[in-house]
């Protein structure tokens, strides 16, 4: 209805797998959603699918210079190769990239932390957190505000 042209096999274009079009349909999971909405509370500043020199981070922290990646299988299966390649184009512009993947992909780097598919979001997101503190110098303002986020034993950011 809006012009887009794309390529797909019959199967994928109807039936309980099928997809839209892909200009019109959001390529992102629930979990990175929720992970931005919660970062959000903690830090204004923070960007959804930013781009650097046209490199996509779908969690970005400008002010730390931090991206975060949320790895699920079905997009990153078998994609090792172009993940590390984009963790390393990152570090070469100054950004320290986390990766937040699905339990049954490959670990890629030393930064990576893991999820399950059906694992409670909250916990995925306080284990989120807790690796960023041990790995990153935060000023103490956002430290306090992650130590009280974390005290909360809810997602804060529901609206």
């Amino acid at each position: 209805s809006r012009g887009h042209e794309w390529s797909i096999t019959p199967n994928k274009r109807t039936g309980k797998d099928a997809t839209g079009c892909p200009h019109c349909t959001p390529q992102t999971s629930r979990i990175e959603i929720r992970i931005f909405c919660e970062l959000k509370y903690l830090f204004s500043d923070i960007e959804w699918r930013h781009k650097v020199d046209g490199i996509e981070v779908d969690i970005y922290f400008p002010k730390y210079s931090i991206g975060i990646e949320v790895d699920g299988y079905y997009w990153h299966v078998n994609r090792e190769e172009k993940d590390k390649l984009k963790g390393f184009e990152l570090s070469k512009r100054g950004i320290n990239l986390f990766r937040l993947r699905e339990d049954k992909l490959r670990k890629i780097d030393e930064t990576g932390i893991f999820f399950r598919n059906n694992e409670e979001e909250l916990l995925i997101i306080y284990r989120l957190l807790r690796h960023l503190l041990n790995n990153v110098r935060f000023d103490v303002q956002d430290q306090n505000e992650i130590n009280e986020y974390l005290k909360a034993k809810s997602l804060q950011n529901n609206t």
